[in-house]
């Protein structure tokens, strides 16, 4: 039997006693599976500092096995990692909010429970039907609401997924609210801002993924190899820039980021856990956003700072997996980076104040997110009914 048929026996059985369980309305479930926070922390963490514990029961499914005062930093929610507990909440929570498609405990949610898709980040490399054109599950049939940032995206989500266009729902991603929280990430870094003229945050999308079966690019890391990364650090050296390199969960592990160079600081999770920092608050902190195809960079417009966007793998890119637009430079506001020397005049331009983007920011910034507060979480929780009681 094929791990595609147990998944669909699985499903059918669940479905089965979600029909079944009674729920209880003031019982939220959370499902992480791997811990990568997110959307899903986002929420959860509003909701744990402004005490819906006091009127909710707040439930937080991981695999990964937690020391919930080392690894994390709220409080009031019940953190839980064995399946069949987790799956007990799941059929018992009134409200589900899952950010990764397909998930372990997934079943047709029916009228009686809300299934919300947070997912992680407006695309803009492919994703689901446009990826995977059979799906073994009918997505309407398990998720009652997705979670858009704008009415463009709704309609790129519904290609991608096929849902009808009322569960279809524009409020914005609550991982965005922490754009706007004053803090002092860097600080905890041991980050001195004094030291730079400009810090800039690379965060790429993931090249190989071999545990998700992800081929889409030859290459390991964009731009920085082995041969020239001594280089560019006199580069950033020379024009008073830190450069922090955030690789993607998928592909943490690469070798050329494993060296100790004195202007680029590699950022990974589990240091991100360790000091408690938020990477959506570092990254309202820092001056520039460097990227590819991460939907990242529509999050990262909501601060009106200047981003760059290393392609050096477009081609290939383009051919393996694909984008959700026809031409998804017209969607890139900023320069476009396809070779070491870019690369350095993109560092000088920023160091000197050239900006040539900011209109095109604007523009695009405005298609991508309807709304351009810190209130995407109160929306999202207003919409479903779960309010704090008086």
């Amino acid at each position: 039997m094929t791990k595609k048929n147990i998944r669909k026996i699985l499903f059918n059985i669940i479905s089965i006693l979600n029909v079944l369980v009674p729920k209880n309305k003031k019982k939220i479930f959370f499902y992480d599976s791997t811990f990568r926070k997110d959307n899903l922390w986002a929420l959860c963490k509003h909701m744990s500092e402004n005490n819906y514990d006091d009127n909710y029961e707040l439930i937080y499914f991981t695999k990964k096995k937690l020391d919930v005062d080392k690894d994390t930093s709220i409080y009031g929610v019940k953190f839980v990692s064995n399946s069949i507990v987790g799956l007990y909440h799941h059929l018992t929570s009134k409200n589900i909010f899952t950010a990764f498609g397909a998930y372990g405990f997934m079943s047709k949610s029916y009228n009686r429970q809300n299934v919300i898709n947070l997912w992680h980040g407006s695309p803009l490399k492919s994703i689901g039907q446009l990826v995977s054109a059979n799906p073994w599950y009918n997505y309407n049939s398990v998720f009652s609401f997705t979670v858009c940032g704008s009415d463009f995206f709704k309609q790129i989500f519904q290609e991608c997924f096929g849902f009808t266009s009322e569960k279809g729902i524009v409020f914005g991603a609550p991982r965005n609210d922490f754009l706007f929280a004053e803090n002092n990430n860097l600080e905890k870094l041991q980050v001195d801002k004094k030291m730079y003229k400009k810090i800039i945050l690379w965060m790429p999308t993931f090249r190989v993924s071999k545990e998700n079966k992800y081929y889409d690019s030859s290459n390991e890391f964009p731009l920085i190899k082995e041969d020239n990364i001594e280089y560019l650090n006199e580069v950033l050296k020379s024009n008073k820039v830190l450069l922090i390199i955030k690789p993607h969960p998928f592909q943490e592990d690469i070798s050329v980021l494993n060296r100790e160079i004195s202007n680029v600081l590699v950022l990974r999770n589990q240091q991100l856990n360790i000091k408690k920092i938020e990477l959506y608050e570092l990254l309202g902190e820092v001056d520039v956003l460097l990227t590819d195809y991460s939907s990242v960079y529509f999050d990262f417009l909501l601060t009106q700072k200047p981003i760059g966007f290393v392609l050096d793998d477009i081609h290939e890119y383009r051919d393996k997996r694909g984008f959700v637009v026809e031409n998804p430079l017209e969607l890139m506001p900023g320069e476009k980076i396809y070779n070491e020397e870019e690369f350095v005049g993109f560092i000088k331009n920023t160091c000197n104040g050239i900006d040539n983007y900011k209109d095109e920011r604007k523009r695009i910034n405005d298609l991508a997110n309807k709304y351009q507060d810190n209130k995407n979480c109160e929306r999202i929780l207003d919409f479903l009914g779960i309010a704090l009681e008086k």
